[in-house]
């Protein structure tokens, strides 16, 4: 079972709302001790990645509640009335509608299998160029794509592949994030409005997580549990590395993420 805080990690959804979950009864946690501390269960990981990927898909708390009660998060029909209800509004909805097809196989697309095995490794030191901000969701991308073009458009020798750090925020709303971009760099240069910080080396885990990131938290959780069976902790905040996103590919079945953390001997 998983604490709070490591619930809210593994899901990127913060303690607050896994207590607005718990008191508006849309999901409680699996077992709450004498001393009120909450744990939830792989099972409860699994409804608040299937409650994130509905309101993404624009239903309302009242109707996610009714869903999940009803055990009817596979039905179909509920995705196809929402596809109707979303299509009124195209331009802005397009892309969810067809995320929503890929996601429930309504274009019997192929399943992606995932077996998150885990690569144990020491990296080394590097230097970074970063920026760190408090985000909505829906505009990582466009943050990413910014902070990727300016780094590109200066003389600077880039060390590998860009990735994204994101930071336990306990009060932050459902849709908002805390994370920073960072970019190795082989010397130690400066960009307006970036910072430069200095990643020490320390011992890392990764797995890689393939297709929509609506389900990368068992990735987060595959992590953990890797820890739990190794006599090891977690230490620092999670990374993902995007080797394939949508600045490459349309489809999200192509998507290719790295998920990594710091953990130290427990």
């Amino acid at each position: 079972m998983y604490k709070i805080g490591e619930t809210s990690k593994i899901t990127k959804i913060s303690t607050r709302m896994l207590r607005y979950y718990d008191k508006e009864n849309i999901l409680k946690p699996s077992c709450i001790k004498d001393n009120g501390y909450r744990y939830y269960t792989d099972k409860d990981i699994s409804i608040i990645s299937k409650i994130k990927i509905l309101r993404r898909y624009d239903f309302t708390y009242e109707e996610i509640k009714i869903i999940l009660d009803n055990n009817k998060y596979e039905d179909k029909h509920i995705y196809i009335n929402k596809i109707k209800e979303l299509t009124h509004n195209m331009n802005k909805y397009g892309d969810l509608i067809s995320e929503i097809e890929e996601e429930k196989d309504i274009k019997n697309k192929n399943i992606i299998i995932n077996n998150y095995d885990i690569n144990f490794c020491e990296k080394q030191s590097v230097q970074t160029l970063c920026k760190r901000v408090l985000i909505n969701y829906d505009e990582i991308d466009k943050f990413i794509e910014s902070c990727y073009s300016v780094v590109s458009q200066k003389r600077i020798t880039k060390l590998g592949y860009y990735y994204i750090m994101f930071y336990d925020n306990e009060n932050l709303d459902e849709n908002i994030c805390d994370i920073e971009y960072y970019q190795p760099i082989v010397n130690n240069e400066e960009i307006n409005n970036f910072d430069t910080k200095t990643i020490e080396e320390a011992t890392y885990i990764s797995t890689i997580h393939y297709g929509t990131y609506s389900k990368i938290s068992k990735a987060y959780a595959a992590l953990y549990k890797w820890t739990e069976n190794n006599e090891f902790k977690i230490k620092g905040n999670f990374i993902e590395k995007y080797f394939i996103d949508s600045s490459i590919s349309s489809y999200s079945v192509d998507f290719i993420t790295e998920v990594s953390i710091k953990v130290c001997k427990a």
